[in-house]
């Protein structure tokens, strides 16, 4: 028989055992990137990228201490194939609709989005890729990404990002099964020692937690 007097519950089995009564463990991704449908530079979701190439990604689970804010976009950063420093991170409305389930709880953000994240993150670089090779009157095939920017590797012609995004939005989204992702052995953001965006919010005691609340 549980015995309340000499029950001792940390703070992660009290947190891990609330979520699962309220639901918040059944977690479920059922993520589709599409095409934009409000602004110009939107290419999915999760993404848009302004004319100087500044990238903005919005982090579709809740902060609540564990750094998802920073992992989630950095998962989408690495297949868009753009550069850390040119990110910038938004939290994400809540809209299961358009995002998938938003939960945090039972350390399930990252395993749980890591292949819909980085699917979603390629079919937009081919979607960049697209309009490149559309504006250039060429094969998909002779064009690559590298940073930010669209190459022709035959004549070596570029194009930022920034620069062909409202084309990008109008291409037709990729399908995201089939859609080819990164070797991991090119990955330049994933696993690197990346500072969080809110370290220095945290510092100051600015960011408002659920134990604020």
């Amino acid at each position: 028989m549980f015995n309340a007097s000499n029950a001792i519950l940390s703070r992660r089995t009290f947190m891990t055992v609330s979520l699962a009564a309220s639901g918040s463990l059944l977690f479920d991704v059922t993520l589709e990137a599409s095409a934009a449908t409000t602004a110009s530079n939107v290419i999915n979701a999760f993404i848009s990228v302004a004319p100087d190439n500044t990238v903005t990604i919005l982090s579709k689970n809740p902060e609540i201490g564990q750094g998802i804010q920073t992992s989630l976009p950095m998962i989408l950063a690495e297949e868009l194939d753009v550069e850390w420093a040119n990110v910038h991170i938004e939290q994400a409305p809540l809209d299961p609709a358009k995002f998938g389930r938003q939960h945090a709880g039972g350390s399930n953000s990252t395993p749980d989005n890591y292949i819909p994240l980085r699917q979603a993150g390629a079919a937009a670089r081919q979607m960049f890729i697209s309009a490149a090779a559309k504006k250039w009157d060429v094969p998909l095939e002779e064009c690559e990404t590298s940073k930010g920017i669209v190459i022709h590797t035959l004549s070596q012609r570029k194009l930022t990002y920034g620069s062909i995004a409202s084309v990008a939005a109008t291409q037709p989204v990729p399908d995201l099964k089939k859609v080819a992702l990164k070797d991991p052995k090119t990955f330049s953001i994933i696993g690197q020692p990346l500072r969080g965006i809110d370290v220095e919010k945290i510092v100051k005691g600015e960011p408002i937690f659920a134990i604020d609340v």
